[in-house]
C-alpha cells in the first residue's frame, strides 16, 4: 500500500510556484498526498499539529528553514510520532543542505525510508509581554546579529540570491549593532562578555551557508556553540570568510564549545531566533531533547 503524506507548502507565491514546478508531480505520482498551503505567519504550526492527529506516514515541510521549524513545533506539540520530511524551497535551506537534500530524486529516495531519529533543541524564555514562551528548533538558535538579520530579511527583496543577500544584510546589520553583553552558563563551563553573535547549533550551518558549527551532528545529544566577540569589521569579515569556507575561526575573540544545556542572560532586551524565526527574549534556557523526532534525512 502506498504511503500517505501531508505536504505543508509555504503559501508565498514564489514558493508555491517552485513547489509546483519542481516537486509536486514527482511526489504526487508516487504517493497518496494531501497538500495544504499556509495563509499567515505561523500557520504551519497549527497545520502540522492538526495533520499529525491523522497519523500520516509523514508530514513534509515545503518551504525554508522557518517553515520546517514551524512543522517541527506542530508535530512535537501534537505528541504523535510522525516523521517529518523536507522539500527545500526557501532562501537558505540550511538544514536541508546539512542533510544533503538537494533534489527531488533525493527526497523520493528518503521517503522510502522510515526516517532517522533526530535531536531537537528546546528554548524556554519570555515573550515581548514578559510571559513564558517555549520553542523547539531543529537547526540553530542564535542571538546578536542572527535576530537582526532575520528582521532585515523580512523586508529584503533577495534579488541578489540567498548567499549574497545574507552576507550583505549581515554586514549592514554589523554597522548598526551594539554588541550584546551576554552571560552563558552550562553545567560544565561559564562565559561572559560582549558578542557580535552567539550560536547554539544542532545542525552545522545557518544564514545560507555560514558553517558556524562544522562538526555538529543532529543525533549526538549535544549542541555545538560558537561565539563571535566584539571585533571590528575587518576581523568580522575574516570570520565570515572562514565560516563560509567550512573552516573554524582562529581568533582570540572566537570560541567553540559543546553542551547539552545552556542558560543565557543579558542586561538589556535581547531576542533569540530559532531557525530564522524570532522565538523569545532572554533570559532563556536551551536544552537538547535527544531523539525527539524522526526526520527523512
Amino acid at each position: 500500500m502506498s504511503k500517505r503524506f501531508i505536504i505543508i507548502v509555504n503559501g508565498t507565491p514564489a514558493k508555491r510556484k517552485r513547489f509546483e514546478q519542481y516537486f509536486k508531480a514527482a511526489i504526487t505520482e508516487k504517493y497518496h498526498t494531501e497538500i495544504v498551503h499556509t495563509e499567515f505567519a505561523g500557520h504551519a504550526v497549527e497545520q502540522a499539529r492538526r495533520a499529525a492527529e491523522s497519523l500520516p506516514d509523514g508530514i513534509l515541510a515545503a518551504g525554508g528553514d522557518g517553515t520546517l521549524n514551524q512543522v517541527i513545533n506542530g508535530v512535537l506539540q501534537s505528541g504523535k510520532n510522525v516523521p517529518v520530511g523536507i522539500i527545500p524551497l526557501g532562501t537558505g535551506n540550511d538544514f536541508a543542505a546539512h542533510c544533503g537534500i538537494n533534489s527531488v530524486e533525493k527526497i523520493l529516495a528518503l521517503l522510502n525510508s522510515e526516517g532517522l531519529t533526530t535531536d531537537v533543541g528546546l528554548v524556554r524564555g519570555l515573550d515581548s509581554a514578559g510571559n513564558p514562551a517555549t520553542r523547539y528548533f531543529i537547526n540553530i538558535a542564535s542571538i546578536g546579529l542572527g535576530p537582526e538579520v532575520v528582521h532585515r530579511l523580512e523586508n529584503s527583496s533577495r534579488r541578489l540570491g540567498p548567499d549574497l543577500t545574507y552576507v550583505l544584510e549581515t554586514v549592514k546589520a554589523f554597522f548598526k549593532q551594539i554588541p550584546t553583553e551576554l552571560i552563558a552558563e552550562t553545567p560544565e563551563w561559564k562565559w561572559s562578555g560582549k558578542v557580535r553573535a552567539f550560536a547554539i547549533a544542532n545542525g552545522s550551518r545557518f544564514g545560507s551557508g555560514l558553517y558556524v558549527a562544522p562538526d555538529a551532528r543532529p543525533d549526538d545529544g549535544l549542541f555545538s556553540t560558537f561565539s563571535a566577540g566584539d571585533v571590528p569589521l575587518i576581523s568580522f569579515l575574516y570570520f565570515l570568510l572562514r565560516i563560509k569556507s567550512k573552516q573554524k575561526v582562529t581568533h582570540r575573540k572566537a570560541r567553540y564549545d559543546a553542551c547539552k544545556f545552556i542558560q543565557l542572560s543579558a542586561p538589556h532586551s535581547t531576542f533569540i531566533e530559532t531557525d530564522g524565526e524570532l522565538a523569545c527574549l532572554l533570559p532563556a534556557s536551551i536544552e537538547v531533547i535527544p531523539q525527539a523526532i524522526k526526520i527523512f534525512r
